[in-house]
């Protein structure tokens, strides 16, 4: 069987979906590429790869011995670390991809960026690279092809256990022959590593806040609905319209007035006054942040307009509320104590803001075409908001992004991360038309321009909304189902116990490992059974529901510790110290919160 046979069987069997795209390029293949590939014999009778680019001639692999080079090269990254995330620029012929896959630990995973195609289809054709497509711990995507999950791999992976555990690395000569994608490959990592940093700071910032407004809004749980409760009673024909809460909604007051009836419209929390204000009452108020300011709600004290939410939203926004609580999505936690009652849980990719939360919900509930009001994501002057506001923001720093009139505009970290989030999500849901209705501001990529008088006049059905059918949705559960909900959360409680136990005879554990590896050198019959012993305490909490709602309190004691968890030094007694040590700060964290979720159950219990 030919090197080309080969590769794509190996790759219809283990990449379908890639080895369709392959094979659709084939077949539609048309000349014309920028770059020409052929290989070479070397000194030891290896191929190694060259490639001409704009008159110049690149070759990629040592002339040599290309194996040689490969096995040197791969000396210069440490692999001591656990569940490491390597990306490597560039695939070639496979072999420095090879290198870093036989190097590399069981559980740390290779994702693979290669920026030609060209390349890729003569590797195929003149390499075995069978072996690299079967691995299983290989994510391999290509430009023009697959390019997109690359980020998106990228985002899956990195977590606070592994963000401390990277290792980059760029394919000799590549950065040279194509530096504009080397570029985009630096700047995928860096997006990544800050997209996980903000992740790990909200978690650490709203920590116990989690559990607090967890168990408050528990009580708002036999009167609400969940988002798919609510999909098959709206018209999915029918535009919906986000309102964000950027400068530019004042532009569209008049055309939002307008839209009443002949669109859904979806306001976030922060510019609900602002448009009831404005004598428009939306059809729905969307809510996410666990510690909104209530001034940043509204001062109004009998909004019933139905509100979009989590469970961990902030409870002194669902307090004030007294309309219809919609739950669009739920932490792990309440994913379980929907599943007791045998009901779908609500799990929605939310993003990282209100308005991204909002078009999510948009998306799961079908609409075929989502308008976007007031998503500038960058700076009018000095505002940042609606009515005149000029919000200081927690990052003291200026970026400039594209605009949508093509010049450079003036925005924020945390906004670009909501830019790339809508990027991606458009790329993720081709059926979607989505339409910025913005004339100024920060240009997003996919969405098509034009002006909501336009979305209304073209797209707006008269009479197409009728706010009583939402309002007459029979609630998720019935009395008997709250019942079973009642003892989820009387378990929940009983099991704090337990885990207080059970992580007190972790700390002793751990405690007892530290003394013993400050004087030894060896592991004894007492070492391992302790490591056992200590391996099915964490079996067991892990399995417990109840750990879910207490997962972002501990990672807010012990960030630092489970962002170090799995990195190693050559010095094997020093990391079981440091790996104890760190357990023991972990198990401490959990005790703080059981602790303080059993007082924030005892005084809520009444009302659950």
């Amino acid at each position: 069987m030919s090197y080309f046979n080969s590769n794509m069987t190996a790759l219809e069997q283990n990449r379908h979906d890639l080895y369709k795209k392959i094979k659709k390029y084939i077949n539609d293949y048309t000349s014309g590429s920028s770059v020409t590939v052929t290989s070479e014999l070397a000194l030891d009778g290896e191929k190694y790869l060259l490639v001409e680019k704009d008159k110049v001639l690149h070759r990629l692999n040592s002339s040599y011995s290309p194996k040689n080079e490969a096995e040197q090269w791969v000396k210069q990254f440490s692999f001591n670390n656990y569940g490491i995330i390597i990306s490597l620029f560039g695939l070639g012929s496979g072999l420095f991809a090879r290198e870093l896959i036989r190097n590399k630990g069981k559980m740390d995973v290779l994702v693979i960026y290669e920026p030609s195609i060209d390349i890729f289809i003569h590797a195929l054709q003149n390499y075995d690279i069978s072996d690299i497509i079967k691995n299983e711990t290989t994510i391999l995507t290509i430009e023009g092809i697959n390019e997109f999950d690359f980020r998106q791999s990228l985002r899956a992976l990195v977590n606070i256990t592994n963000i401390k555990s990277q290792i980059q690395c760029i394919h000799p000569g590549y950065d040279d022959l194509f530096p504009e994608k080397a570029i985009y490959f630096w700047k995928e990592i860096k997006d990544t590593y800050i997209h996980e940093k903000i992740n790990i700071n909200t978690e650490r910032f709203f920590g116990k806040r989690y559990i607090t407004n967890a168990l408050f809004n528990a009580r708002f749980i036999k009167d609400s609905i969940r988002l798919i409760d609510l999909k098959e009673n709206i018209n999915p024909d029918v535009p919906a319209i986000v309102v964000a809460a950027g400068p530019s909604v004042a532009d569209n007051i008049d055309e939002l007035r307008r839209a009443k009836g002949k669109a859904y419209i979806f306001v976030v929390d922060r510019i609900l006054d602002y448009i009831l204000d404005s004598g428009i009452e939306p059809d729905f108020i969307v809510t996410i942040d666990p510690i909104k300011p209530i001034e940043y709600f509204t001062k109004k004290e009998n909004i019933r307009v139905p509100l979009l939410c989590e469970l961990v939203s902030n409870w002194e926004v669902l307090d004030r509320h007294k309309g219809k609580k919609i739950i669009f999505s739920c932490n792990p936690y309440f994913q379980m104590m929907y599943l007791s009652q045998k009901k779908e849980p609500p799990v929605l990719n939310t993003g990282a803001s209100v308005a991204t939360a909002a078009f999510s919900s948009c998306v799961k509930l079908g609409f075929k075409r989502i308008a976007l009001v007031g998503q500038d994501l960058a700076y009018d002057g000095d505002l940042t908001h609606a009515g005149g506001i000029a919000e200081k923001a927690h990052i003291q720093y200026d970026i400039y992004v594209d605009g949508i009139d093509g010049k450079k505009v003036r925005s924020r970290p945390d906004w670009y991360e909501f830019l790339n989030w809508f990027k991606d999500v458009i790329v993720l849901n081709p059926g979607i038309e989505v339409i910025d209705t913005k004339t100024k501001g920060a240009k997003i990529e996919g969405a098509r321009q034009m002006s909501l008088k336009d979305v209304i006049d073209n797209f707006g059905i008269e009479n197409a909304v009728n706010d009583k059918i939402i309002n007459d949705i029979e609630c998720t559960f019935s009395e008997e189902e709250l019942e079973g909900i009642r003892k989820f959360f009387r378990d929940s409680y009983d099991e704090l116990g337990n885990l207080k136990r059970k992580s007190r005879q972790a700390v002793q554990i751990c405690e007892e490992q530290i003394r013993y590896y400050k004087y030894n050198t060896h592991d004894n019959h007492i070492t391992e059974r302790n490591f056992k012993k200590l391996s099915k305490i964490n079996e067991y909490i892990i399995k417990q529901p109840i750990y879910f709602l207490l997962d972002s309190f501990i990672t807010a004691e012990a960030a630092q510790q489970m962002s170090e968890m799995y990195t190693f030094t050559n010095d094997d007694i020093r990391d079981k110290i440091d790996t104890y040590e760190k357990s023991l700060r972990i198990f401490n964290a959990l005790i703080d919160a059981v602790e303080y979720a059993k007082k924030v159950f005892e005084e809520n219990m009444e009302y659950i």
